[in-house]
């Protein structure tokens, strides 16, 4: 079974909005923080793989969440290159931005 959220930036317009969602589709589990760094760490530890995350409308949200945008992203990046190190493929973490 696959860990999948599809989120639409129309709706994410800061980063609590972006936790929210991802948390509403993906179970981070009991005392989940809803910041980046419980969403780091239950991304990197806790959650089985394989992980996907799509976010539609990412331009969207881009430009109404700034730097805070970059930071998620950056952080999905490089566990999306650590999972290359650790699992064969079709068993990672991915993020696609459409």
């Amino acid at each position: 079974m696959i860990n999948r959220a599809e989120i639409d930036g129309k709706f994410i317009k800061n980063e609590a909005e972006f936790y929210k969602r991802l948390a509403e589709q993906i179970d981070f589990g009991v005392g989940y923080g809803y910041n980046l760094y419980a969403f780091r760490d239950r991304l990197e530890c806790d959650l089985e793989r394989p992980v996907e995350i799509v976010w539609k409308n990412h331009d969207i949200s881009k430009i109404l969440m700034g730097k805070d945008y970059e930071i998620i992203i950056k952080v999905m990046s490089d566990i999306q290159e650590d999972d290359k190190l650790f699992y064969p493929e079709g068993k990672r973490f991915v993020y696609l931005l459409e």
